[in-house]
């Protein structure tokens, strides 16, 4: 298990400790929130497309059924998906989800739950890249929990 803690109002990530990404890929994560206080919310994902602390991409879902995908590129946040309700998201605290994306040359597919929410124009970097977990949080801390971490050459 792969445990990140986030502080309030941060996002905290840990990257997989493999080399340098060059090729299509998929990631797949059994994730689970675990929060400091019953009734807030907290968000779990996959951070790749990692090139630094200032250029990636996250797919992300709340514990309360909302998945997002946003983009840092030159310090600033983009929102490639809003936050969008799914059925197919598991709520709660201690809800375990499996997040899965798959990153082609020109277009990443996201999967929670084996349900596909959408395929989204993101194209892989040319440069080498990482893939990592992530965990984020409003005003409360909050605790990611990760199992079953699979990165796949495509």
């Amino acid at each position: 298990m792969i445990e990140v803690d986030s502080a309030p109002n941060i996002i905290a990530w840990s990257l997989a400790p493999v080399d340098s990404i060059n090729y299509s890929y998929s990631v797949q994560v059994d994730a689970t929130v675990q929060f400091s206080s019953p009734g807030i919310s907290g968000n779990v994902g996959i951070i790749f497309n990692w090139e630094d602390s200032q250029d990636y991409y996250v797919a992300e879902i709340t514990s309360k059924g909302y998945y997002r995908i946003w983009e840092k590129a030159y310090g600033s946040n983009t929102t490639i998906q809003a936050n969008t309700l799914s059925s197919a998201i598991n709520t709660g605290n201690l809800a375990k989800n499996t997040i899965k994306i798959i990153q082609g040359t020109d277009a990443l597919q996201l999967i929670i739950n084996g349900t596909t929410m959408g395929s989204f124009d993101i194209e892989m970097p040319s440069d080498l890249v990482w893939v990592g977990l992530s965990t984020s949080t409003g005003q409360n801390p909050a605790t990611g929990l990760f199992n079953n971490f699979i990165l796949q050459k495509m």
